[in-house]
């Protein structure tokens, strides 16, 4: 039934899950209730499962005498909510409320059809020293809905440094509508930044995650940021990698144009320029005719995103010969591609 901790007026409710499991059957939009009508309830769940058919809504509605309603939903340990249909995060709608849903440690299990955040609500995420638990939203009507509201983020207690933290995994096509007001895209967390568009690796980047901030470009962390650092970029073009730390470009998806953004906007130089010194010169072509048909990196003459320094690579350094971050001279790539050629010739 709609029943659940903290139900009637003035009222105070508890429930507390350690282990076993407890089903709610009801299927209706009110099918569980923590916190109803100026009452406050509290429901903690830190071992065992606890399933609802229908949604579960914390913090449901105002007594007619105006009392506030206050809801908690806490998972921490290795307890699991899971929830048919909607998650509803302060569904007391425009009059005042408290909702809180909290989820703590990095084996605790949350999920649902959808989850709806409105104004009084806040999702709190607090770590434990493996990180943090992520959300889970499956494909079904509503998606993720973000009415303003508070985001709390605790990683105090984390010891690893993972380059990306997922907190809401929307297996909806539609992406994450609306934000928090507290955290808006780009809010640091920590040594992280919150995005709202990162791909979970389910083909759809419509989830709220945590990506490491730091030097952008500077992937493998040693405040260099070089040649090492783009075959480390085209290394995760190849692998088809959905970490967004290497989204130089803001499309959502890891590929050649995060290369461009690397070469262009990070390193300010052009393809071409294998000793990253901003001039695409007769150093680079000769560190190219070096390496000609081998598998190496950029500092090798390999400018695209595949293993092998090719002609396709030569092609690029010709197009870009005598250019430099300060003044471009074109019109050298023809005479630069002929002597790329007799190169060619005399390796046959």
């Amino acid at each position: 039934g709609a029943r659940g901790p903290g139900y009637s007026a003035s009222g105070v409710g508890i429930f507390n899950l350690e282990g076993g499991s407890v089903t709610v059957n009801g299927t209706s939009s009110t099918a569980m209730r923590v916190g109803r009508a100026g009452a406050t309830g509290t429901l903690n769940i830190s071992g065992g499962t606890w399933n609802t058919a229908g949604n579960l809504n914390i913090a449901a509605r105002p007594a007619a005498e105006g009392l506030p309603t206050k809801g908690t939903v806490r998972v921490s340990g290795n307890g699991a909510l899971n929830v048919g249909t909607t998650l509803l995060n302060d569904a007391s709608g425009s009059d005042p409320g408290e909702a809180l849903l909290e989820i703590s440690g990095s084996n605790a299990t949350i999920t649902a059809l959808s989850y709806a955040h409105r104004p009084d609500a806040t999702l709190s995420f607090i770590a434990d020293a493996g990180g943090i638990s992520t959300i889970t939203i499956f494909d079904g009507p509503g998606g993720v809905s973000i009415q303003d509201g508070q985001l709390l983020i605790d990683l105090s207690a984390m010891t690893t440094t993972p380059s990306t933290i997922v907190l809401i995994d929307s297996q909806e096509p539609d992406p994450i509508a609306g934000e928090f007001l507290n955290a808006p895209e780009g809010t640091t967390f920590g040594d992280y930044s919150l995005t709202y568009f990162y791909d979970g690796g389910d083909g759809h980047a419509n989830n709220l995650a945590l990506v490491m901030a730091g030097l952008t470009g500077d992937f493998n962390g040693d405040t260099v940021i070089d040649a090492d650092d783009i075959d480390q970029l085209t290394a995760a073009i190849r692998a088809g990698s959905t970490d967004l730390v290497f989204d130089l470009d803001g499309s959502t998806v890891v590929d050649s144009g995060d290369l461009d953004a690397m070469i262009s906007s990070v390193l300010g130089t052009f393809p071409g320029d294998s000793n990253l010194d901003q001039s695409v010169d007769l150093v680079d072509l000769s560190a190219l005719a070096s390496s000609f048909g081998t598998n190496t990196g950029w500092a090798g003459g390999n400018f695209n995103a595949d293993t092998q320094v090719d002609l396709v690579d030569l092609s690029l350094l010709a197009t870009n010969f005598g250019s430099s971050a300060a003044v471009p001279e074109p019109g050298v790539a023809t005479l630069l591609t002929l002597i790329g050629l007799g190169l060619l010739q005399r390796q046959r």
